[in-house]
């Protein structure tokens, strides 16, 4: 009797320092304060992340993941971003016969992918492969990729999604999906960079999409700003500069001192008030990528201010993590 004792005490002893040895992992990964307001804020208690602070009722996208492990990897935080990779394996990962698709959103009747958030998560995980020596990583990633490659073209260019309900893929391109990361992860690009490329440099905005069926560019009467910046840093990735978007984007910066999240195409005026961390990250990356490193801290200090000023209050986890990302590097 006394020996069933001892075993059970020696028993609970052990999976205490068990537990508690879990919490301390668990805790050094969270140590970031960035990591510890996701969790409190952008997290439910499966710890899946939906978009807005607060709202557990929001939508859960693979937009958000690929842009967490993103900033995973800048600090070296490979246990949590592990999690991600099983989250995305457990909840956002669609087997069809031998293609792998990732949902764009987490919802029973969601159906399709978005290039953009797929090469995000391909290029995290292949650079997680490499910085974390996990062979896994990259195995999902060339499995990921190697989809896109057969499952999602048309005429030979990359296409924004497929449906594989129906088995049909779109018939447009979305330029700012055009990234930096889709040229890293996938092969047989030269068509699609022609479409980035093949624009008219002389207006100061850019289309948003082209369309494969109409062979012709889609222009919209109000442009995002986000969009914007997203196809002008695509652009300077493939060496082909936007000379009259980049003149006007530094008038518009000196002259305001604040970029507005939509603007009318026509006559170049803001068509809202709002600003945007999005907006602002994006515009600090491309000042730096063209070289304007003081317009690029004049940015980043505007970011400051909003987020003093409570902009996080409502942020998008795609603005906040944006914002954190830049902080970062």
């Amino acid at each position: 009797m006394m020996k069933k004792a001892v075993i059970t005490v020696v028993l609970a002893v052990s999976l205490c320092l068990i537990g508690l040895a879990a919490a301390v992992v668990w805790q050094s990964a969270e140590d970031n304060d960035v990591q510890k307001y996701i969790k409190k804020t952008y997290t439910d208690d499966d710890h899946l992340i939906y978009a807005y602070p607060n709202n557990p009722h929001s939508q859960y996208l693979s937009e958000s993941i690929g842009l967490y492990m993103n900033y995973l990897l800048l600090i070296d935080d490979q246990k949590t971003f592990n999690v991600l990779v099983q989250q995305l394996k457990n909840h956002f990962f669609v087997k069809k016969e031998n293609a792998l698709y990732i949902s764009w959103v987490l919802k029973e009747n969601a159906n399709t992918n978005a290039l953009i958030d797929d090469v995000r998560i391909i290029a995290a995980l292949r650079k997680g492969a490499s910085q974390f020596g996990e062979n896994e990583y990259a195995e999902l990633a060339n499995k990921l990729a190697r989809t896109i490659e057969r499952q999602q073209t048309a005429d030979g260019i990359y296409v924004d999604y497929v449906d594989w309900a129906y088995n049909e893929s779109a018939r447009r391109v979305t330029l700012s999906y055009l990234t930096p990361d889709f040229f890293y992860v996938l092969k047989k690009t030269v068509p699609s960079k022609e479409i980035l490329t093949s624009l008219d440099e002389k207006k100061v905005f850019f289309p948003e999409y082209y369309d494969l069926t109409k062979r012709t560019y889609s222009y919209g009467a109000k442009i995002h700003m986000i969009d914007q910046l997203l196809i002008a840093i695509n652009r300077e990735n493939v060496h082909e500069p936007s000379r009259a978007f980049h003149k006007w984007i530094i008038e518009e910066w000196k002259a305001e001192g604040r970029i507005a999240g939509q603007y009318f195409r026509k006559t170049a005026e803001p068509a809202v008030e709002y600003e945007s961390l999005a907006v602002y990250a994006y515009l600090e990356e491309y000042f730096r990528t063209t070289g304007d490193g003081q317009l690029a801290e004049e940015v980043h200090e505007r970011s400051t201010q909003l987020v003093k000023n409570g902009i996080l209050k409502e942020a998008h986890f795609f603005d906040y993590i944006l914002y954190e990302t830049k902080k970062t590097q």
